[in-house]
């Protein structure tokens, strides 16, 4: 266990316990330094590259984040760290009390998301029964329910409930969201991902050394699009995009010193694209591989599950004919916005499929699982970029910290063990049940062909909407139940 002291602005003496974060249990694995019991963060993250003052009280710089905070796993432990919260007026026009991931103990902190403004207590909110009542006439940014709900929008973002979903991209969520430190007594309730370090036992032994090459090769998603530290947003605190979160948390876990990530993601893109692009995306380009995530999947909307797995194996067996000693980590997507019907799709099944394919040197990673068991207690925008199919910062660190998790040493893949996983009758860890049994009504029975699919929707009819903002334009693909490709 690993206890620490933490003052913060609104408490001075308040005693943050964070059990079994980041805890010993993975094996070979070593601490590069220990976690003085005082108020000394290990590193900050990010500068004050601030935009709009919403509050009154500024958060200075040693308050910003730590790696151990933002990498402890939001299922252990009894303190949550700046979990993000947007807040909403209901239809009336009330602001309902907003559940958070677990009953709140007790505040530590309520700031904006960029970690520069912090509210007051009592002035800007309160607790309730648990949960977090935000005061309209305080200073925290509300967004109109007409505003959350737009009437009129752009084609293929169109609400199932009527309307359009309201959809943002670069910092526009992130500069009203904002995050909750608090503690709480009761226990996750949610979605816990497996350690399959039994199936990484090459990753593990180079842990051990001086230096990890990590290959990362996706979609949007993995370029770090709407995290505050990507390049093309660059806002306060400049939270790492998630390969990068995953890098520091290597070097913090196992002592190595050095993980350099080759990151050839690019927005918009698809499994056809992936396999299609191998040689000239990544074999023809880098050399020493050791370890590959391979995080497509959320722009193969209405491809069926059988089909995304096969590309995604494709990839890996390719990988594996050019760096043959490199684990493969095959990450199942977040889950897109349901609202959002047009981009809604099979992606719940897709990690029950990726399963399939597991073998020495090639894990599963079931980040849709872990978000579904999110969606059970929060809503979908608290924790998105966009309000589509994009993460924030705090879901980019689940991100992060599912991959680490992942790394771990447990009884799967252990000899003798068929599926520690205890069956695959829900393989996604509730993923389908959380947004929609049907996903979205997307077919799970259409005929997969051999080698890639190309287009994932049979003969469905390509129609392009411009993205604004300076980012790559979002093709959207509408098949005859209006699903259509979606766009990170």
């Amino acid at each position: 266990m690993l206890y620490y002291t933490r003052h913060s602005a609104e408490n001075a003496r308040f005693q943050l316990v964070l059990k079994g974060a980041l805890r010993g249990g993975r094996k070979r694995m070593k601490w590069k330094k220990t976690i003085a019991a005082a108020t000394v963060f290990a590193l900050v993250l990010g500068m004050c590259a601030g935009y709009g003052n919403v509050g009154k009280k500024k958060a200075s710089a040693s308050e910003l984040f730590s790696t151990e905070e933002i990498l402890a796993p939001v299922w252990e432990g009894n303190v949550s760290y700046q979990e993000s919260v947007l807040a909403v007026e209901e239809e009336d026009g009330s602001l309902a009390p907003v559940s958070l991931l677990y009953p709140i103990g007790e505040i530590v902190s309520v700031k904006s998301a960029s970690l520069l403004v912090a509210y007051e207590a009592e002035k800007d909110y309160s607790v309730r029964d648990g949960k977090l009542v935000i005061k309209k006439d305080g200073a925290i940014p509300v967004l109109t329910y007409s505003e959350f709900h737009p009437a009129t929008g752009t084609s293929g973002f169109e609400d199932r409930n009527g309307g359009y979903v309201l959809w943002k991209e670069g910092s526009w969520f992130h500069s009203k969201q904002i995050v909750v430190t608090y503690t709480h007594a009761e226990g996750y309730a949610g979605y816990v991902p497996e350690g399959k370090g039994r199936l990484l036992e090459r990753t593990l032994q180079k842990l051990e050394g001086d230096t990890l090459n990590l290959l990362v090769y996706g979609d949007s998603i993995s370029t770090g699009a709407n995290s505050s530290g990507h390049p093309s947003i660059h806002v306060s605190p400049n939270m790492p995009i998630y390969p990068e979160l995953f890098a520091a948390g290597l070097k913090s876990l196992y002592g190595i010193e050095t993980v350099n990530v080759y990151n050839a993601s690019v927005g918009g893109t698809d499994s056809a694209w992936g396999l299609s692009n191998l040689r000239g995306g990544v074999l023809d380009k880098y050399e020493d591989i050791d370890l590959a995530i391979l995080a497509f999947g959320m722009n193969d909307t209405v491809r069926d599950a059988e089909s995304y797995a096969r590309n995604m194996q494709r990839m890996a067996k390719g990988l594996k004919s050019k760096y043959e000693d490199a684990d493969i980590l095959l990450v199942a997507p977040m889950l897109p916005n349901r609202d959002a019907y047009t981009f809604y799709g099979n992606q719940a099944y897709f990690y029950g499929a990726l399963k399939e394919y597991e073998t020495q040197g090639i894990a599963a990673v079931d980040v849709t699982g872990v978000h579904a068991g999110l969606l059970e207690a929060k809503r979908y925008a608290d924790m998105t970029g966009n309000n589509v199919n994009h993460a924030n910062d705090y879901l980019a660190r689940v991100y992060a910290q599912t991959l680490l998790k992942t790394l771990e040493i447990s009884d799967y893949g252990k000899p003798g063990e068929e599926d520690s996983s205890g069956g695959d009758s829900d393989s996604s860890g509730g993923a389908q049940s959380s947004q929609s049994s049907s996903a979205g009504g997307a077919s799970q029975s259409e005929n997969a062909s051999e080698g890639s699919d190309s287009n994932g929707c049979g003969s469905a009819l390509g129609a392009s909407a411009g993205i604004v903002g300076g980012l790559t334009a979002l093709g959207i693909l509408a098949s005859k139940r209006k699903k259509n490709n979606d766009k990170k």
